[in-house]
Formats: structure tokens, C-alpha cells, sequence
């Protein structure tokens, strides 16, 4: 019984010590997490700038600025925050590591980032009256996309692409109904032979004169 009594009070107390140490690490964990807000404005203007790129170094997420300029991110103590923006110089700010409490606010200031390019001299043209000349005769090189586009967009091209495509819904729904109109038009009496139409003949005749049938036969 004396045993038994020992063994329990062992086991209560080696449960509720691990139950303190599970606690003391859940507060030691939380307690490394801040809510880091801000305000991102530019150094020279003092103008919120929006859209600006804010992420945790070294992991890959973060968040952006509204149109007012202001962030919010969870971020830990001692962690390096990155803000990058296309214009401006990229900025690292360390979230302090002695923190008492889990918001912290900050006003970041970027700078711009400028560049300074090669001096351009402009001349003057030799001539106005010769500028229509040097425009039109001007030898551009032509390179493979140019090509290649000049190709796509020839007329004959064009009309073999556009034979080779088959009917769409709409082109397939518009022959049909001509085709059902038609057969309800002569419902009742036989239809007309093309070989009598008058106007088949004139088009007939029409593209014997102009030579089509042998531009087609010398195609052949």
C-alpha cells in the first residue's frame, strides 16, 4: 500500500511538471511573435507610398502596403524585415529583440533610387529638304520575327488558312437554315435545275471569259 501511495504521488508530480514545461514553452513561443505595423513613406517627398513589396528575410511570406502607405505582418523578435519597391532603394529594419509588448509600430522612410545615364548630344539634320530622302531610303535589317510576321499576313496566305478552316457554329447554323428555307420554299413543286437558271449561265459565261477555268487548270 506504502508503495503504491509513492508511486502516485510520483506520477502527479512528474505530470504536473510536464504540463509546467509544456505551458512555459507555449508562453515562450508566443511571446516571440509581434504584430509589426507601419507606415512606408518616401524620404524626400514624406509621401505614403503604396504597393511596396514587405517580406521576412529569409522566408517567403510577407505582405504589401495599402494605398495610405500602411503594412501589418506577424513577425518574430529579432527578425529582419525586407522592403522593396521599383523606384526606391531596398531597406532592412531588425525588429528589436526586447520587446515588452507584441505590437510594435514604425514609420520607414525609402530612398529614391536614381541613376545618372551617358551624356546624348542631339545634332541638327544636314538638310530639311533631304530628310524625305534619308527617310524613305533608310535600310532597316529585317530580323526572323519580321519575317515570319510579313509571311503570316500575305493575302494569298491569309485565303489558304481560311480555306482550310472548317465551319464554325455559326457558319454550320446558317446553312442549315438556308437549306431548310430552301426546302419549304418549293414545298409542294419540284425545285428549279441550275442548268436552266439564266443567272448560273451568265456567271458561267462570265468566268469563261476572264479565263478561270485555266488559271485553275494551269494551278493543277
Amino acid at each position: 500500500m506504502r508503495n503504491i501511495l509513492i508511486k502516485s504521488i510520483f506520477l502527479v508530480l512528474m505530470t504536473a511538471t510536464s504540463l509546467s514545461y509544456v505551458k512555459a514553452q507555449k508562453n515562450n513561443a508566443d511571446d516571440s511573435l509581434v504584430q509589426f505595423s507601419g507606415l512606408v513613406m518616401s524620404s524626400d517627398s514624406l509621401m505614403a507610398l503604396n504597393d511596396v513589396n514587405i517580406r521576412i528575410k529569409g522566408h517567403f511570406y510577407g505582405t504589401i502596403s495599402n494605398a495610405l502607405g500602411i503594412f501589418t505582418l506577424v513577425a518574430k523578435k529579432s527578425d529582419t524585415v525586407v522592403f522593396t519597391s521599383i523606384g526606391y532603394k531596398p531597406k532592412q529594419y531588425i525588429v528589436p529583440h526586447n520587446l515588452s509588448s507584441r505590437r510594435y509600430s514604425m514609420v520607414i522612410t525609402l530612398a529614391s533610387d536614381t541613376f545618372v545615364v551617358d551624356t546624348v548630344f542631339i545634332k541638327p539634320f544636314i538638310s530639311n529638304a533631304l530628310l524625305p530622302h534619308y527617310f524613305a531610303t533608310v535600310d532597316i535589317p529585317e530580323d526572323e520575327m519580321e519575317v515570319l510576321a510579313r509571311h503570316n499576313l500575305e493575302a494569298e496566305f491569309l485565303k489558304q488558312q481560311a480555306m482550310a478552316l472548317p465551319s464554325d457554329a455559326a457558319e454550320n447554323q446558317d446553312f442549315t437554315i438556308r437549306q431548310e428555307a430552301a426546302k419549304y420554299y418549293y414545298q409542294g413543286q419540284a425545285p428549279p435545275i441550275n442548268i436552266l437558271n439564266p443567272f448560273a449561265w451568265a456567271q458561267f459565261i462570265k468566268a469563261w471569259k476572264n479565263g478561270d477555268f485555266k488559271n485553275k487548270n494551269k494551278k493543277k
